[in-house]
C-alpha cells in the first residue's frame, strides 16, 4: 500500500466514523485532519474539497453496503429469500448502528440541496436495490407480467426504504420485522 493511500484510508475511516454519528455539516474539515492524524496538505492532494470528502464516503458506503449484502445473502436461494434478506440486512444494520438510519437517507435529510454527483451515487444505490428486486421477482414460481415486476418492486422498495425510517424514529426494529412479514405476504 502506498503512503499516500494510508493517508487516503485514514481520512476516509475517520469521515465514516464523523459523518455518520454528527452529520456532513457539523463536520468541519479541521476535525477531519485532526481526527484523521494527516496534514492539511496531504488531505487537499487526495480530496480537493469537503464535496469530494462526501463523494467518496458515499462511494464507499455504497461499495461496503454490497459486499457486506452479497455476504449476508450467501447460502440463501434467489428469489424470495434473497428479497426477504434484503429486510433482515436492514434489521441487522438498525440495531448494529442503534437505529440511526440509512447512511444514504441521511445525508439527503440533511442536505436537500445536495450536489448533483453526491446525489447520483446514492440513486445508483437505491437503483442497485431496485434491480435486484426485480431479477429476484422474476425467479418466483408464479408468472408475472414486466409491468407487475416492476409495481411489485417498487411496492417493496417503499416498504424498505419506509420501515427504515420509521425504525430510526421508533428506535425498534418493529417496523422492518412488519415491513418484511408485508413483503412476503406480497411475494405469494
Amino acid at each position: 500500500m502506498k503512503a499516500n493511500s494510508k493517508v487516503r484510508a485514514r481520512v476516509m475511516d475517520t469521515v465514516t466514523r464523523l459523518f455518520y454519528e454528527q452529520g456532513f455539516q457539523a463536520t468541519g474539515i479541521n476535525q477531519i485532519i485532526e481526527e484523521s492524524e494527516v496534514a492539511k496538505a496531504s488531505l487537499y492532494e487526495h480530496f480537493p474539497s469537503k464535496e469530494a470528502i462526501l463523494q467518496a464516503y458515499l462511494e464507499d458506503a455504497t461499495a461496503q453496503w454490497r459486499s457486506e449484502f452479497e455476504e449476508f445473502c450467501k447460502g440463501k436461494a434467489a428469489g424470495d429469500k434473497t428479497i426477504l434478506a434484503l429486510f433482515d440486512y436492514r434489521k441487522f444494520l438498525a440495531v448494529k448502528r442503534g437505529f440511526k438510519g440509512c447512511t444514504f437517507i441521511r445525508v439527503v435529510y440533511e442536505m436537500p440541496n445536495l450536489d448533483k454527483a453526491a446525489l447520483e451515487v446514492i440513486l445508483r444505490h437505491k437503483e442497485y436495490i431496485r434491480k435486484m428486486l426485480k431479477e429476484n421477482i422474476a425467479l418466483l414460481p408464479s408468472r408475472r407480467s414486466p409491468k407487475e415486476v416492476e409495481e411489485l418492486a417498487e411496492m417493496i422498495v417503499s416498504l424498505y426504504e419506509g420501515c427504515g425510517v420509521q425504525s430510526s424514529l421508533e428506535r425498534s426494529a418493529r417496523s422492518i420485522d412488519s415491513a418484511r412479514k408485508i413483503a412476503q405476504k406480497l411475494l405469494e
